[in-house]
């Protein structure tokens, strides 16, 4: 008999967990940052009190780099931030990457930057690429590296160019031309 309610109290245990941790779900079905995923109902963030659900563990290492621009820009797709999302923080006119087009950045995400040896030649490279496709393109020199080679920013129409993580801005550097339809015009 014992054993009996150890098992039952166990299943009722897990299944009362279960409702909390999906509490929320029924409202949520995207992920937030990768707005064309669905939600893992096991995967999520605490913003605020408010259970913000997301598709992966990578998502939830996303949202803590920049936490309160994510609840603003996040609102369609997570509508329980609408209560605690700041009314201050405006979102970018860029909003997704434009390698991983369905993956939200923000003003932290990397940006478009060359250093290194072959800075100027790769910066020209791009440059020239979205110069052709009738983009506006300027590079300035941001700083020097440890080796002292030049580090180049470039801004495309007159903005800074954010992607959702580094292996975005190489993908795009090698083949600028695949993902300009993404860019802001």
């Amino acid at each position: 008999m014992k054993v009996l309610a150890s098992k039952l109290l166990v299943v009722a245990t897990l299944l009362i967990g279960l409702a909390l941790n999906t509490q929320g779900a029924d409202k949520q079905t995207l992920c937030p940052l990768m707005i064309e995923d669905e939600i893992d109902a096991e995967e999520f963030v605490t913003y605020k009190g408010v259970k913000v659900f997301v598709c992966c563990g990578t998502c939830k290492k996303m949202w803590a780099q920049n936490p309160d621009y994510y609840a603003v820009v996040s609102k369609k797709q997570a509508p329980q931030l609408a209560k605690v999302a700041s009314k201050e923080i405006k979102p970018m006119k860029q909003l997704f990457c434009p390698v991983y087009a369905d993956t939200r950045v923000h003003p932290k995400s990397p940006e478009l930057i060359f250093q290194g040896k072959d800075a100027k030649k790769d910066s020209a490279f791009v440059g020239a690429q979205l110069r052709e496709m009738k983009f506006t393109v300027s590079t300035s020199v941001v700083g020097k590296s440890d080796d002292g080679h030049d580090i180049i920013s470039m801004k495309v129409n007159g903005k800074k160019v954010y992607f959702s993580k580094t292996r975005a801005v190489s993908r795009f550097t090698s083949n600028p031309a695949k993902y300009s339809k993404n860019l802001l015009k």
